[in-house]
Protein backbone atom coordinates (compact mmCIF):
# COMPACT_ATOMS: atom_id res chain seq x y z
CA UNK A 1 0.00 0.00 0.00
CA UNK A 2 1.28 3.33 -0.84
CA UNK A 3 2.18 6.31 1.38
CA UNK A 4 -0.75 7.99 0.57
CA UNK A 5 -3.62 5.05 0.88
CA UNK A 6 -1.99 4.49 4.26
CA UNK A 7 -2.43 7.95 5.58
CA UNK A 8 -6.07 7.53 3.94
CA UNK A 9 -7.08 4.76 6.29
CA UNK A 10 -5.06 6.09 9.45
CA UNK A 11 -7.49 9.46 8.91
CA UNK A 12 -10.31 7.90 8.66
CA UNK A 13 -9.43 5.13 11.62
CA UNK A 14 -8.32 8.14 13.90
CA UNK A 15 -12.20 9.96 12.65
CA UNK A 16 -13.54 6.56 13.37
CA UNK A 17 -12.05 6.16 16.74
CA UNK A 18 -13.51 9.69 17.82
CA UNK A 19 -17.10 8.82 16.71
CA UNK A 20 -16.74 12.06 14.13
CA UNK A 21 -20.26 12.83 13.14
CA UNK A 22 -20.97 10.84 9.70
CA UNK A 23 -21.90 14.28 8.05
CA UNK A 24 -18.33 15.86 8.49
CA UNK A 25 -16.07 12.92 8.04
CA UNK A 26 -13.41 13.05 5.57
CA UNK A 27 -13.25 10.42 3.17
CA UNK A 28 -10.70 12.02 1.50
CA UNK A 29 -6.93 13.35 1.67
CA UNK A 30 -6.61 17.20 1.43
CA UNK A 31 -10.29 17.73 0.34
CA UNK A 32 -9.66 16.00 -2.57
CA UNK A 33 -12.98 15.02 -4.25
CA UNK A 34 -13.59 10.80 -3.70
CA UNK A 35 -13.29 8.88 -6.67
CA UNK A 36 -10.80 11.21 -8.10
CA UNK A 37 -8.64 9.07 -10.60
CA UNK A 38 -5.32 11.24 -9.27
CA UNK A 39 -2.82 8.73 -8.12
CA UNK A 40 -1.89 10.88 -4.82
CA UNK A 41 -5.40 10.87 -3.55
CA UNK A 42 -6.57 7.69 -3.37
CA UNK A 43 -10.84 6.76 -2.97
CA UNK A 44 -11.82 5.30 0.03
CA UNK A 45 -14.23 2.88 -2.11
CA UNK A 46 -10.87 0.48 -3.69
CA UNK A 47 -10.72 -2.49 -2.75
CA UNK A 48 -7.44 -1.99 -1.38
CA UNK A 49 -8.51 0.72 0.97
CA UNK A 50 -11.65 -1.07 1.78
CA UNK A 51 -9.49 -4.62 2.97
CA UNK A 52 -7.28 -1.95 4.48
CA UNK A 53 -9.71 -0.96 6.86
CA UNK A 54 -11.01 -4.38 8.28
CA UNK A 55 -7.46 -5.33 8.67
CA UNK A 56 -5.97 -2.06 10.08
CA UNK A 57 -8.97 -1.06 12.08
CA UNK A 58 -12.25 -3.67 12.19
CA UNK A 59 -9.65 -6.13 12.76
CA UNK A 60 -7.44 -4.52 15.06
CA UNK A 61 -7.10 -6.59 18.46
CA UNK A 62 -6.78 -2.60 20.12
CA UNK A 63 -9.95 -1.61 17.99
CA UNK A 64 -11.77 -4.72 19.34
CA UNK A 65 -11.05 -4.27 22.60
CA UNK A 66 -12.38 -0.68 22.87
CA UNK A 67 -14.56 -0.10 19.86
CA UNK A 68 -16.72 2.30 19.38
CA UNK A 69 -20.41 1.68 19.96
CA UNK A 70 -22.13 -0.99 17.26
CA UNK A 71 -24.51 1.78 16.41
CA UNK A 72 -22.05 4.15 15.27
CA UNK A 73 -20.08 1.14 13.46
CA UNK A 74 -23.02 0.09 11.76
CA UNK A 75 -23.58 3.70 10.64
CA UNK A 76 -19.88 4.11 9.62
CA UNK A 77 -20.44 1.04 7.36
CA UNK A 78 -23.54 1.52 5.89
CA UNK A 79 -22.86 5.17 4.47
CA UNK A 80 -19.14 3.28 3.13
CA UNK A 81 -21.46 1.05 1.48
CA UNK A 82 -23.17 3.61 0.12
CA UNK A 83 -20.87 5.45 -1.35
CA UNK A 84 -19.02 2.73 -3.28
CA UNK A 85 -22.26 1.55 -4.91
CA UNK A 86 -22.76 4.75 -6.13
CA UNK A 87 -19.55 5.66 -7.53
CA UNK A 88 -20.09 1.87 -8.93
CA UNK A 89 -16.44 1.94 -9.95
CA UNK A 90 -15.34 -1.23 -7.65
CA UNK A 91 -17.37 -3.82 -5.93
CA UNK A 92 -17.99 -3.90 -2.28
CA UNK A 93 -15.60 -6.55 -0.45
CA UNK A 94 -17.50 -9.51 0.61
CA UNK A 95 -15.56 -9.69 3.64
CA UNK A 96 -16.92 -6.00 4.34
CA UNK A 97 -20.44 -7.39 3.82
CA UNK A 98 -19.99 -9.80 6.20
CA UNK A 99 -19.18 -7.40 8.75
CA UNK A 100 -22.08 -5.44 7.64
CA UNK A 101 -24.64 -8.01 8.10
CA UNK A 102 -23.08 -9.23 11.41
CA UNK A 103 -23.80 -5.57 12.63
CA UNK A 104 -27.00 -5.36 11.20
CA UNK A 105 -28.35 -8.11 13.17
CA UNK A 106 -26.53 -7.14 16.52
CA UNK A 107 -26.61 -2.90 16.42
CA UNK A 108 -29.90 -1.80 18.50
CA UNK A 109 -32.14 0.09 16.09
CA UNK A 110 -33.88 3.36 17.46
CA UNK A 111 -37.32 2.45 18.08
CA UNK A 112 -40.08 3.99 16.44
CA UNK A 113 -42.01 6.15 18.28
CA UNK A 114 -45.70 5.31 18.26
CA UNK A 115 -48.62 7.76 19.25
CA UNK A 116 -51.12 5.34 19.57
CA UNK A 117 -50.51 1.82 21.69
Amino acid sequence: MDENSQALVLLIKRQLLQMRQLRQFQWSLLGVDIGSDSETSPSVTSPEIQQAILDQIFYNPKFMKHPPSLTYQYSFLRKLIAMIESEGAHDISGDLLELFIELMTTAPRRQAIHPYP
